[in-house]
């Protein structure tokens, strides 16, 4: 198969960003490291979740601010074309998933 043309597996990914994290998923051997990924991700989420809007730090409130500005910024960049793809997914995913784990260490009462 050429380079040019990207392998498809009933989805359509046309952008090199849903085709290099779908791999990720559709790949069993990849899915503790998808797993481990994501829990990490969430709890650096959730660290700055806390952070800026219990401790209200202004460097996690930067931080939240530029992590919202690119997650707005990758969905509307989808939505714009009509379309909903695998980044804009784990971005929910991963913003569901921190809030999750914010919640969990506030009300177990370990932050």
């Amino acid at each position: 198969m050429p380079d040019s043309e990207p392998e498809q597996h009933g989805d359509s990914f046309e952008r090199p960003v849903d085709r290099h994290l779908s791999m990720f998923y559709r790949d069993s051997t990849l899915w503790p490291v998808l797993i481990v990924v994501v829990l990490v991700a969430a709890t650096l989420g959730a660290s700055v979740l806390l952070l800026a809007l219990r401790e209200r730090n202004p460097y996690s409130l930067g931080a939240l601010a530029l992590l919202v500005w690119i997650s707005v910024d990758q969905i509307w960049r989808d939505l714009s074309q009509r379309r909903f793809g695998v980044a804009s997914r784990g971005v929910l995913l991963l913003w569901a998933a921190a809030a999750g784990v914010a919640l969990l260490a506030a009300r177990m009462k370990i932050f």
